[in-house]
């Protein structure tokens, strides 16, 4: 008999799962019509796979390709992501869960940061970002909320979270062409009332679902065509002071600026304002104030 998943991480989140939603109750099994099957479940309306080191986020759409005769202990399912992009999940046979780990079944093919990096799927070919993250204090809420978060504005899609066996956890999710994580990309010349737009949009997302985004540094990530946001990196709402700093943070990085010019300071209350009362900022309001802010130094 095959043993359960050696994931101490994950178990330990399952544990409180279970605590919190008894998953007689919140956990329907999919009727997958093939005994030989790894385990694919519902919980809160989501969609998972169980991994031998962790969980996918599926649509619970599943291709299976038997082995070949020389090899047919073997096979290969396709697990279909929220996004419908497949990735290619080993299992020998076994009814318990699909074989994920890095090296074998993925393999790393940049680093863009001392956590983030470019990986790509053995099987399909799919392109993926990974986040390394060590294995600390608070790891279980930002796991839950990568778990379990809805669609937001600029969210990268979550596809799976695994853990390493050495003390980190590995959260992979789309890659939409980043080119850095953090700061712009030196010589691009970035939209920059675009990356306010999208900031704020994503600030009011966090708002409204009571988070924030942790390590701005790390949770910005910015492509060709603007910026997006980090889903491994979201805790909960700790109050206006932290939220408005995180705000400043990210306008600091997206412009590049000081963040205590007259320039800034008038842009940042402008945004702060539009987030306390709940209003959508548009594109002719963000002018209005970056164009009233030209008189001073520090926004080009």
């Amino acid at each position: 008999m095959m043993e359960s998943p050696s994931c101490p991480a994950l178990q330990c989140f399952l544990a409180e799962a279970r605590a919190d939603h008894p998953l007689e109750r919140g956990i329907q099994e999919l009727s997958l019509g093939d005994q030989d099957a790894p385990s694919n479940f519902y919980h809160d309306n989501h969609s998972f796979s169980l991994l031998d080191s962790g969980l996918a986020l599926t649509t619970g759409g599943l291709t299976v390709n038997a082995g070949s005769q020389e090899h047919p202990a073997l096979r290969v399912a396709f697990l279909t992501m929220r996004n419908g992009r497949k990735l290619g999940m080993a299992f020998p046979g076994s009814n318990l869960f699909y074989y994920y780990s890095l090296g074998r079944n993925f393999f790393v093919t940049a680093q863009l940061s001392s956590h983030w990096f470019r990986v790509r799927d053995r099987v399909t070919g799919e392109q993926m970002l990974m986040k390394k993250v060590p294995v600390v204090s608070d790891w279980q809420k930002m796991l839950h909320h990568f778990l379990f978060l809805p669609p937001g504005p600029g969210l990268l899609v979550p596809y799976a979270v695994l853990y390493d066996r050495q003390g980190s956890l590995l959260y992979l999710m789309e890659d939409p062409g980043v080119l850095t994580v953090g700061w712009p990309p030196a010589g691009h010349r970035l939209d920059r009332l675009k990356c306010l737009l999208e900031i704020l949009r994503f600030l009011q997302f966090c708002q409204q679902h009571g988070l924030q985004l942790e390590e701005v540094d790390s949770g910005l990530l910015y492509t060709h065509q603007g910026i997006c946001f980090d889903p491994s990196g979201l805790g909960s709402n700790e109050g206006p002071y932290v939220f408005r700093k995180t705000l400043r943070n990210a306008l600091r990085l997206a412009w590049n600026t000081p963040q205590d010019t007259p320039a800034a300071e008038a842009l940042l209350e402008q945004m702060w304002r539009w987030l306390e009362e709940d209003i959508r900022g548009d594109e002719e309001d963000l002018e209005e104030a970056r164009t009233s802010s030209l008189d001073h130094p520090g926004i080009p």
